[in-house]
């Protein structure tokens, strides 16, 4: 029997920028049968700011006795809203409803998880530096949240957790960024040889963003 390999999100903002999950090191292609979207805005929210989406068919799952916000986009994805990257309580909710509406298991949904350009927004008065500090507590404290979901959710394999980010991201260089997902316990972290990935990039407001070249990167917890 044939495996099921899905993929999980987090942060996401306009559907017409959401992330690549079909892409490995080396240009690799993996298609995935499943995707759960997820994003911390609410479903009114996104809808209004993220507003460039086709049909969405939203719906409301109950997970153990709390009240979670859901999207229908097609039969191979669905969203869940009101998601913090920072909480495994969110993730592990968000993977019970994906689990639930493909009729798939943790360890389908959560091999491989993406992440494009995760952001903390501008911050009035705050320096480069700031910002870089920020953002890599954000990286850290979301890599956490994976590691306790997976326990949570008796995921037994590797975690591949991949982020577009361009190394000489000025708000989080690629050094930054490895040390922050090294603190929260990746065993191991790369970057991808081919430099030829390009990603739509805006910001937490949903407004339009600019083609952008990124890099690729894979920490494994």
């Amino acid at each position: 029997m044939k495996r099921h390999r899905g993929a999980l999100t987090l942060a996401e903002g306009r559907y017409d920028y959401k992330t690549r999950v079909s892409l490995a090191l080396d240009n690799d292609i993996q298609e995935k049968d499943a995707v759960v979207r997820t994003c911390l805005h609410s479903f009114e929210e996104w809808r209004a700011t993220h507003h460039d989406y086709c049909y969405v068919f939203p719906f409301i799952a109950w997970i153990r006795g709390e009240r979670v916000q859901a999207g229908i986009v097609d039969s191979r994805e669905v969203w869940v809203f009101q998601v913090d990257a920072m909480r495994a309580q969110d993730i592990v909710q968000a993977v019970r409803v994906g689990m639930f509406f493909f009729n798939l298991t943790a360890d389908d949904l959560l091999c491989d998880v993406y992440v494009k350009n995760l952001d903390v927004g501008d911050e009035q008065g705050a320096s480069l530096q700031d910002l870089v500090n920020a953002n890599k507590t954000l990286y850290e404290k979301t890599g956490v949240a994976l590691r306790e979901a997976a326990v949570a959710l008796a995921y037994g394999g590797e975690l591949n957790f991949w982020i577009y980010s361009h190394n000489n991201n000025p708000r989080i260089p690629q050094k930054a960024l490895h040390e922050a997902v090294s603190n929260a316990g990746a065993t191991s972290v790369m970057t991808d040889s081919v430099k030829t990935h390009w990603t739509r990039v805006g910001n937490n407001q949903g407004d339009p963003g600019q083609l952008c070249k990124s890099d690729l990167h894979r920490a494994i917890f």
